[in-house]
């Protein structure tokens, strides 16, 4: 029997996930349109997911076909506690009522006019049941989009673990590793069978003896051709220990051959990576240090390698952007941004200039490939950084003061802390973050993987902000000492220029050694942004001169001092909590 799939357009509204639309089987072009639509007009994060179920395996698969923008790490999925049945109840009531006032109404207002002879009886009751049918229509329906929105509806008619699987897929995309893709299954015994890993280390399922054999079978896989996806099986049949069905069989097989096209696929990125590599060593030889534009100029001339590569093995779409994913990390660039960057890349390339650069990575790429060795490699230093002069591209050039937050120990956080308790922490420094740059009219433009770049309109101004982050910072690591936020800032003004969201310059990679250079629970400024904080507000210890992380620059850098907030009585220090803890009350 054919697979049942259909197509489901989500959207980011007030921090979750919510199901906007679904499309029938044959309609993923006119989905991923829609959510482009979406994004383009609201400016806000989408995703398309494929949803496919085999009925004669009770086998559903869940796969990301398209993802516009990147959603806030707080973000939560569709709510599943929405009781459809009592709102549907009280719109109805109300609607009842609001007919029967605006009923009432009508006919104390027609009263004279009825006792005068103007209208019949007959006449007078049947204009006020239209009035009272009009009047409960549409206040029924002005209601139901209110308050039962379609959203909801579609989402409740979803089967929960249709509902659990697409939660996790939102939030977390793929969760079976990248080195498990495309591997065939090792050959095992019945005794060997008690031996073998759980597919879902991260949820260990807590079964007892006896329900062992009962318990249902989780299985995640993915699709050479398709791209990413997670599978699972639903069914809770036990499972016999007889030979293997003849889907098992089949299931191996297509496992036998996505093993090969894996082998394949290592090859192709085995050249991409030498290709970066090549790539990367050219750029630091005539420049140690990439300013942020020129980073986006090397990654766009890599996704024109990967490009290339593409079309020279018949890949899909989805293949050439996990091709592009990888070259993306190898060189340097953050997961996160990488992701990001691969997402955009077909609206990237609408732009003349950006796919001016792409193209000639494509062009150098095929000629490595048909073994032509001094293609156009030698030149890509010059073609950086003429692509990533202000004055070609029209940027506009001004000065900034930026502030540059770090998590201490970001990377380590999952492993030291676990999952739950490292997003609190990142949710409490992003909070922070955000409540800080509201107070001192700040504007955030964007996350950094551990931290997150905010500019303000002065110096003053960031270093208010950097002191009321770090005080929040401190408050949160007292009442939450197993789980603590630590973190150290950087403040700088500089010349920068801005385009589509995001600056670039020098001063970016100049903050960036600012704020690496604080040690934890820091706030550093350079001579620049230090100079514009006058007043006795401020107190700056001099550092002396620093050379400064990831280029031969020597700084001379300023530590901004500041004091947690003390009540005046005694008591905790005075602090609005942020996701974690409640605080302990005077004692």
């Amino acid at each position: 029997m054919k697979a049942i799939t259909h197509y489901e357009v989500y959207v980011v509204k007030l921090g979750r996930w919510a199901l906007h639309a679904r499309f029938s089987q044959g309609e993923e072009s006119q989905a991923v349109e829609a959510a482009r639509v979406l994004e383009a007009d609201f400016g806000r994060p989408t995703q398309v997911l494929e949803e496919s179920l085999a009925p004669e395996h009770e086998q559903l698969t869940i796969r990301v076909v398209a993802k516009n923008g990147t959603a806030p790490p707080e973000t939560k999925g569709p709510s599943t506690d929405t009781n459809v049945t009592s709102r549907i109840f009280m719109v109805c009531v109300n609607a009842f009522g609001i007919g029967a006032i605006v009923t009432m109404i009508m006919a104390i207002s027609l009263s004279s006019f009825r006792e005068s002879g103007g209208a019949a009886g007959s006449s007078f009751n049947m204009l006020l049941l239209f009035t009272f049918a009009a009047t409960v229509l549409t206040a029924g329906l002005t209601m139901m989009k209110i308050y039962i929105p379609m959203e909801w509806i579609l989402w409740r008619g979803k089967g929960q673990e249709s509902q659990h699987r697409t939660i996790e897929t939102l939030l977390h995309g793929v969760r079976d590793p990248e080195p498990a893709r495309w591997q065939p299954p090792a050959p095992a015994s019945v005794d060997d069978a008690a031996d073998e890993p759980p597919a879902l280390p991260d949820e260990p399922a807590e079964v007892g003896e006896n329900e062992a054999v009962s318990a249902p079978t989780q299985r995640l896989e993915t699709n050479a051709d398709q791209g990413e996806q997670t599978s699972f099986q639903i069914s809770s049949e036990p499972t016999p220990d007889a030979a293997p069905k003849p889907a098992e069989t089949t299931e191996s097989l297509i496992d036998s051959a996505a093993s090969v096209m894996d082998s394949l696929l290592e090859k192709e990125r085995a050249q991409l990576i030498a290709f970066t590599d090549t790539c990367v060593a050219a750029l630091t030889a005539a420049k140690p240090q990439l300013q942020s534009f020129e980073r986006v100029g090397l990654n766009l001339y890599l996704a024109g390698a990967a490009t290339a590569i593409s079309e020279r093995g018949g890949f899909s779409d989805n293949i050439k952007l996990d091709l592009l994913r990888k070259a993306l990390e190898h060189s340097g660039t953050h997961a996160s941004i990488a992701e990001a960057f691969a997402q955009r890349l077909e609206v990237t390339t609408q732009r003349p200039r950006f796919k001016q650069l792409m193209t000639a990575g494509n062009a150098a790429m095929t000629a490595v490939l048909d073994g032509i060795t001094n293609a156009s490699l030698p030149a890509l230093p010059d073609l950086i950084q003429q692509w990533a002069d202000p004055n070609v591209r029209g940027a506009e050039i001004k000065k900034v003061t930026f502030l540059l937050t770090d998590i201490v120990g970001s990377t380590a956080l999952t492993s030291k802390l676990g999952n739950s308790a490292a997003q609190r922490v990142v949710r409490a420094h992003n909070a922070a973050a955000r409540s800080a740059t509201k107070n001192f009219r700040g504007t955030a433009i964007k996350h950094t993987g551990d931290g997150m770049l905010l500019t303000f309109p002065d110096a003053a101004s960031a270093a208010r902000a950097a002191i009321e982050i770090q005080q929040e910072g401190t408050g949160y690591a007292r009442d939450n000492p197993d789980a603590p936020l630590v973190m150290r800032l950087g403040i700088h003004t500089g010349e920068a220029s801005f385009e589509e969201g995001e600056y670039y310059g020098p001063a970016l990679g100049y903050l960036n050694g600012v704020c690496s250079a604080a040690g934890d629970n820091q706030i550093f400024c350079s001579e620049e942004a230090k100079s514009r904080c006058v007043g006795p507000a401020f107190r700056f210890q001099d550092i002396g001169r620093r050379k400064l992380k990831g280029s031969e620059v020597d700084a001379q850098l300023f530590k901004l001092e500041w004091t947690p907030k003390i009540k005046a009585v005694k008591g905790p220090m005075e602090y609005n909590q942020i996701g974690g803890k409640t605080p302990p009350g005077p004692t």
